[in-house]
Formats: C-alpha cells, structure tokens, sequence
C-alpha cells in the first residue's frame, strides 16, 4: 500500500514509469484506428514508482538481493509490454 492521500501521485508514477499503460479499443473504428495509446513511454524509472509501495518495498528492504532480480525481471517484462502496445497500434 501507500497513503492514501498520495492516491493520485502514486497512479500518475505508474503511468509515467509504464508499470500501467493506458489505452482504448474500439473494434468499431476503421483499421488502424481500433487501438489507441492514451500515454507516452516510460519517462521515470519502474523504481520510482515500485517502491513507493509497501508491497515492494518491503521486498526490497528484507531481500535487497531478490528485490534486484524482481525490479530486473519487472523491467524486462515491461520492454515487452511496450514492444506488443507498439505492435497493436496497426489494428
């Protein structure tokens, strides 16, 4: 978790770190105009966001070993995330 009072913040930190991307699909709209990105890249890093958290900072302060592998494991899954968003943008 996170204060609650810090919702808007913490949300924000995980659009702009690409922990969540946002977008839209509308199967009803012309070919290449279905799906729709409504955010850029990631411009902070996934840290920045992920140990704003109880959850994974935790991880990080008892195992800060395991909690590289994780961030290392996260950040990769996320390039691939990226790579499919960019390759359904053509639908």
């Amino acid at each position: 978790g996170y204060e609650m009072q810090n919702g808007l913040i913490q949300q924000d930190l995980a659009v702009k770190s690409g922990y969540w991307p946002l977008f839209r699909f509308n199967p009803l709209k012309e070919k290449g105009q279905r799906f729709v990105v409504d955010c850029k890249q990631p411009s902070i890093p996934l840290e920045d966001f992920l140990y704003n958290e109880n959850r994974f900072a935790t991880i990080k302060n008892n195992f800060p070993d395991r909690a590289s592998e994780f961030l290392e494991l996260a950040k990769e899954g996320m390039i691939h995330r990226w790579e499919r968003i960019e390759a359904l943008k053509g639908l």
